[in-house]
């Protein structure tokens, strides 16, 4: 894809230069001169000097690929309950007419209650044949619900 005429392919300038505080400088007036040429209010000037790059002198650097890998900040909890609020705006549980739900009322359900259950003794007392044969069964309902889907 990124190919020079010479069959080499191109380097960004950040890997390839150490920059100076000069050229730093540069890059920040480059970077203001597109702000205000995109606004209308300046035009962007020409720079007659040498500007240290040699044969890539046309060439703007973008300060991103310069400053490299920044690690976000950590979001305070405010912040998380304001975007875990704006993810579920679409989602009500009043949606349904009605009580709950079978389902939603065992996730309700206290652990120390289910622990002992039918459903879960005779889960424990399951053989390694019937273990595997509920675990093929699982994954071909995944497969054929994968297929649904497409």
């Amino acid at each position: 894809d990124q190919q020079e005429d010479d069959g080499k392919p191109k380097v960004p300038l950040a890997t390839t230069r150490i920059f100076t505080p000069r050229d730093f400088e540069l890059l920040h007036k480059a970077r203001l001169a597109s702000v205000m040429d995109g606004k209308g209010k300046k035009k962007r000037k020409r720079y007659d000097g040498d500007s240290g790059l040699a044969d890539n002198a046309t060439e703007i650097v973008d300060l991103d690929n310069v400053v490299g890998y920044v690690k976000r900040k950590k979001l305070t909890r405010e912040e998380r309950m304001e975007s875990a609020a704006a993810g579920k705006s679409g989602v009500s549980a009043d949606a349904r007419k009605g009580g709950t739900t079978n389902l939603e009322k065992k996730r309700q359900q206290p652990f120390a209650m289910m622990k002992y259950s039918r459903a879960v003794r005779e889960k424990k007392q399951l053989s390694f044949s019937d273990k595997q044969n509920v675990q093929s069964g699982h994954i071909k309902g995944l497969k054929q619900a994968s297929r649904r889907v497409k």
